[in-house]
């Protein structure tokens, strides 16, 4: 008996392993983007959603209302004016008004004030669920218990059972393009309303039975209920019942149906998350796909194309149009890394992993592993590819498998394989196949002759690379890339040779692909892509707007090249790349959906159905090629103006021109630019006409002006949103900055008037006293220019130590130095450790001397790197790069003189008697400069650049420079730095910080620093 249970249980074992890794079935995730109460979303509970015409998404719940501008909600409730918080439909009609409908009466909002309709009490409330306009500007709302409500210019009018409906009980209205009202209610079904007549419409008795809970018209005017027991179609003349398929709907209400732009009909259902039908297949998405619910009560399609749902629990999903979706182990991959890619006849998915063999998803979406229990030569898996018979070949470090009609036959090298480790496949024109080795060179596979060849007298020529991919050109040519040569052009029997000593920049080549004006493109690593038009090179890389130079693969759609990276996927627009420059390249990363940013080496395969599938380090992502954006501006609009009087700070709305004293001359504008893509990815340019010239961009969503002089001011800012789209038509606001009485035109006039009368007076009575002593001045004149011309050497060498010389001619030209905006400066705080004990105990001379010959020192070094000293404050000492005169080198002289500072306190401590340990601190951004004063004049600058660099200063710790992680992105390639976490800065929150550790020898060969001079 023991040994019968033995037996079962190793029986039910292996049943159970056959299951998971033979015939496993699971679903594809999808990339949501979930909105949520942590977000600042009123409530997870979601009613209706709608884009208004001014671009902002309003979100109905039941807590309130929540406009989103793709940064931040601003929730509205009853004690902003609607009439309850539970709203069930919002509804923008055709002026733009919004329309609430609750759950006690309506609620209007014309962008200024909100005003209520219909509002009761708890046992007399209109629960609105539906709103509708006819083409005629008339609104209408479906109630639950006070029938159909009618709001033309007359106001309101009531359809009830009263006046001819067959029930008061609605809860949904639809307004076809004829202007005809359609009618659903929870008991007795569809009815209609034509130029205000009832009509009951004839209808199945199962249908009468069921309740419509929406009502759709799509773009070949059919009418679709959603009801509680699926979907039905009306056709004009008949009803179909989808309800009947019960594995797509079963016996969930369908709360909300749309179309999108690609005739694609989406359902929302109550427990069966969404359902989209295309005509001919429905697909479901769920809480597997990546929905956070299942109950998902409403959607919308927006402007750019991406969908939104709604969701009764789980706040918003948002679901953007290029639709990216992945597998990895989570959903029965055997591996997360896939490297080989491709699809058979039959339209299954064959991924291949190192190690871990294939995983194969059939089109129906069960997974099965294949390795070499089930026939495999091996489990490392680099290269997969179908040819046109329909064979799939699959490459391992075991040799090759040719695989039909569920059979393998086996290609190792005692059929003449040039070695058994097999990197890459390739089909060429002929039908012969290629096989690229990890050593060993490559082989062809004569289709013909049934033969395979090793080209034996190349070996030599690769050594021990690894052939990574193998391409034919629209000439014949097979072009080979391998890790260390280059790639080879083989023609003829005759192979040529491109590496960086004619033409490349990199030997290590992943992948090669030709566009459709017949240049070739190398992926190559460290340096980027590289374009070969037949005669010259030229190099795509990071300088020219790519996020990496390390790419993996590419390949072209649409005249677009999609570029794998380890940094994201790059769709760059290569045929205007002269034009756009770097907005010519957009990156997916895993902010938009990717499985993960860094792409697997020539792991890529796009199918007939114009699907890219790439390999990620997390996963396969993949998406059809055709679902692209529509690409559109994102609008921008000013949403506050901050005004700095003294101590007195005020937020107004700007509008309309605006009048300002001379002392309200500090301003600040904030903007937003509504969208819903990567806001990281958003560009900002703003000018101020009266001031600037010139259009200044910047990525932060607002502008600071302080200590404007008096005038007439157009503030103007435009975006460019993450689609690389630039709205041309700029936000303005016009404002003016009144002069004091002193400076007023009427004012000057009657100084001038009493000046002229004054002077003139006194020179008639002085005009003989002046001639007297003319000799006597004169003599007197002499002997003072030359104390005066003394003088001033004196105080032009004092401004001198105190302004820079920049500033010093613009001050003595002027009588004044403006303020200045600089977008991109590096600033560095010192301080010591234990100062404040050290100070204590110390006599006062010997402190100051101490400090004297350490800052005397720190200028020296300040001094030599071209930064700018800005103050000392006891033992703080602050300094600062790429300001008064702008210099893309800024980070790396700051970061670099923090380093000598700290080299040149230990050097000192070796031989003084007191011992020294420093702190530094290094934040790069943007800030305000100007001189303050005007008896004593001060260079120093504002922003939060400077308070974010004394953060880092005040975070780091002694004999340590501690930067932030935006000076870091600067510096990286120049210097080693040891990533701390992210630390918790005083008033800032938790902040990315380094430390630098030491200095890279790019510093010396890519930048301007004479090492030996330190």
């Amino acid at each position: 008996m023991d040994k019968l249970i033995k037996i079962l249980k190793l029986t039910l074992l292996i049943l159970f392993v056959f299951f998971i890794f033979i015939s496993s079935t699971n679903a594809q995730i999808l990339s949501f983007r979930n909105l949520t109460v942590e977000d600042g979303l009123a409530q997870n509970s979601i009613e209706s959603l709608i884009q208004d015409r001014d671009g902002y998404v309003w979100i109905a719940s039941e807590a309130g209302v929540s406009r989103y501008d793709g940064v931040s909600f601003q929730n509205f409730n009853k004690l902003d004016g609607l009439s309850d918080d539970h709203v069930r439909v919002i509804f923008e009609d055709s002026k733009g008004n919004k329309w609430f409908g609750t759950n006690d009466g309506i609620t209007k909002y014309d962008g200024k004030k909100f005003k209520k309709y219909l509002a009761g009490n708890e046992n007399n409330a209109t629960i609105v669920y539906s709103i509708c306009e006819d083409n005629r500007g008339v609104l209408w709302f479906a109630t639950g218990s006070n029938g159909l409500l009618k709001l033309d210019k007359k106001g309101f009018s009531y359809y009830s059972k009263e006046n001819g409906l067959p029930t008061d009980s609605l809860r949904s209205c639809f307004a076809d393009k004829e202007g005809t009202i359609w009618v659903g209610s929870l008991d007795h079904s569809i009815f209609k309303i034509i130029d205000g007549k009832i009509k009951i419409i004839e209808q199945p008795d199962w249908l009468k039975r069921s309740a419509i809970y929406t009502i759709y018209e799509d773009k070949k005017e059919n009418k679709w209920f959603g009801t509680n027991n699926g979907i039905v179609l009306f056709d004009g003349h008949k009803f179909i019942d989808f309800g009947k398929n019960s594995k797509f709907f079963g016996s969930d209400k369908v709360w909300s149906i749309i179309e999108d732009k690609s005739n694609v009909l989406w359902f929302c259902t109550s427990g069966s998350g969404v359902i989209s039908y295309n005509g001919n297949k429905f697909v479901h998405y769920g809480v597997l796909n990546g929905l956070t619910s299942d109950r998902v009560k409403c959607s919308l399609q927006d402007t750019r194309g991406d969908l939104w749902f709604g969701t009764q629990d789980g706040g918003v999903c948002k679901l953007s149009i290029e639709k990216f979706k992945f597998y990895n182990t989570q959903t029965g991959l055997a591996d997360d890394a896939a490297f080989g890619i491709c699809k058979d006849n039959d339209d299954n998915l064959w991924l291949g992993h190192y190690g871990l063999g294939i995983s194969q998803i059939s089109s129906t979406g069960t997974i099965k592993i294949l390795n070499k229990t089930t026939g495999l030569l091996g489990n490392e898996i680099p290269s997969i590819i179908s040819d046109k018979q329909g064979n799939i070949w699959i490459a391992s470090f075991d040799g090759v498998m040719k695989y039909k009609d569920n059979r393998y036959e086996h290609i190792t090298t005692t059929d003449g394989l040039a070695n058994n480790k097999v990197v890459s496949l390739y089909q060429d024109s002929k039908n012969n196949i290629w096989f690229g080795c990890q050593e060993g060179g490559i082989s062809e596979y004569d289709d013909e002759l049934k033969k395979l060849f090793s080209l034996e007298d190349l070996k030599n020529i690769f050594g021990n690379v690894w052939i990574y991919n193998v391409f034919e050109d629209t000439g014949g040519n097979i072009w080979i890339a391998t890790d260390g040569k280059g790639v080879f052009k083989y023609f003829g029997g005759r192979l040529t040779q491109y590496n960086i000593k004619n033409g490349l920049n990199s030997n290590f080549v992943f992948y090669t692909t030709q566009d459709r004006l017949g240049n070739l493109w190398f992926a190559t690593q460290d340096a980027g892509m590289v374009k070969y038009d037949g005669k010259n090179f030229s190099f795509i890389n990071v300088k020219e707007g790519m996020p990496s130079n390390n790419c993996y693969f590419a390949v072209e759609h649409n005249n677009y090249l999609y570029i794998g990276t380890n940094q994201g996927l790059v769709k760059f627009d290569y045929q205007n790349f002269d034009k756009l420059k770097k907005d010519a390249f957009k990156t997916y990363t895993a902010k938009d959906g990717l499985a993960s940013s860094e792409m697997n080496a020539g792991a890529v395969y796009k199918d007939k159905h114009n699907n890219l599938y790439f390999g990620t380090s997390k996963g396969v992502t993949f998406f059809n090629l055709n679902d692209q954006p529509i690409l559109t501006p994102s609008p921008i609009y000013l949403k506050n103006l901050r005004i700095i009087d003294d101590e007195k700070i005020s937020d107004i709305f700007p509008k309309d021109e605006l009048q300002l004293s001379y002392t309200q001359n500090n301003l600040r504008f904030d903007f937003i630019s509504v969208g819903f893509t990567a806001r990281e990815k958003f560009i900002y340019k703003h000018k101020l006409i009266g001031l600037e010239s010139n259009w200044i961009e910047s990525t932060e969503p607002y502008a600071q002006y302080p200590y404007l002089p008096p005038g007439k001011y157009t503030f103007q800012i435009i975006s460019r949103n993450a689609d690389g789209v630039w709205n041309n038509e700029p936000a303005t606001f016009v404002f003016e900055i009144n002069p004091p009485i002193w400076q007023t035109w009427w004012a000057i006039t009657i100084f001038i008037f009493i000046s002229i009368s004054s002077v003139y007076g006194f020179y008639l009575m002085k005009t003989e006293q002046v001639k007297k002593r003319n000799i006597e001045l004169a003599n007197m004149v002499r002997e003072r220019t030359k104390d005066l011309e003394l003088e001033k050497d004196k105080s032009d060498e004092l401004l001198l130590n105190i302004l820079p010389s920049s500033l010093v001619q613009e001050l003595k030209t002027h009588g004044t130095v403006l303020p200045r905006e600089f977008k991109n400066s590096s600033i560095l705080f010192t301080d010591f450790k234990a100062f404040t004990f050290t100070a204590s105990i110390l006599p006062a001379d010997k402190l100051v001397n101490e400090l004297n010959e350490i800052f005397l020192g720190f200028d020296k070094i300040v001094g030599l790197y071209g930064l700018e000293k800005l103050k000392t404050i006891g033992d703080s000492y602050m300094a600062a790069g790429g300001l008064p005169t702008e210099s893309e080198d800024h980070a790396i002289k700051v970061v670099y003189a923090a380093l000598k500072m700290q080299e040149f306190i230990m050097e000192r401590n070796e031989t003084a008697a007191l011992k020294w340990e420093m702190r530094a601190g290094i934040h790069s951004g943007q800030v305000i400069a100007g001189v303050v004063g005007t008896k004593k004049f001060t260079y120093d600058i504002w922003g939060d650049t400077v308070n974010i660099a004394s953060r880092m200063e005040s975070s780091g710790e002694p004999t340590k420079v501690n930067i932030s992680a935006f000076t870091y992105m600067l510096v990286k390639d120049y210097f080693t730095c040891e990533y701390r976490g992210k630390i918790d800065a005083k008033g800032k929150g938790k902040m990315d910080m380094y430390f630098v550790t030491g200095v890279k020898e790019a510093i010396f060969k890519d930048f301007d620093i004479d090492h030996t001079k330190s």
